[in-house]
């Protein structure tokens, strides 16, 4: 006597794919809010005019960017701070940072006095920071 199985139908594996798109669109709209956001926490500096590296490459890491006005005033994300106020912003990154140290970006208006960059650029030094950049504006640079 041969014992057969009754066939079963084997359905297919699928996958409701609803809940994957509604968080894939949920990402989206958050970077693209925030990188938004991102864009508009730096005030509007005229740099000099002078080829450099890329902006992405030159921003990259950057955890602290200094912005110095026509004047010689300084500011941190558009509010204006002291010298003494910079370096404890500085410090404060410097416990955040990686093992390489903090990276300041520093924009300068392409009027501001050269001693004001001077004299943040020698007190950051002096506070154990490394690399600093300058912020330029790339354009109309001669080859």
């Amino acid at each position: 006597m041969a014992f057969t199985r009754p066939k079963q139908e084997r359905e297919d594996a699928t996958f409701d794919l609803t809940a994957m798109i509604d968080v894939v669109l949920l990402l989206i709209i958050f970077f693209m809010l925030t990188s938004q956001f991102a864009a508009t926490d730096r005030a509007a500096i005229e740099l000099p005019a002078q080829k450099g590296l890329e902006a992405a490459a030159a921003t990259k890491g950057a955890e602290l960017v200094i912005d110095i006005d026509r004047d010689g005033a300084t500011s941190i994300l558009g509010r204006t701070i002291t010298l003494d106020g910079i370096l404890n912003e500085a410090a404060a990154a410097g416990r955040a940072a990686p093992p390489g140290g903090v990276r300041v970006l520093l924009r300068a208006h392409k009027d501001c006095p050269a001693s004001a960059v001077q004299g943040l650029c020698g007190a950051l030094v002096n506070a154990g920071i490394r690399t600093v950049s300058l912020g330029t504006s790339g354009e109309g640079a001669g080859n």
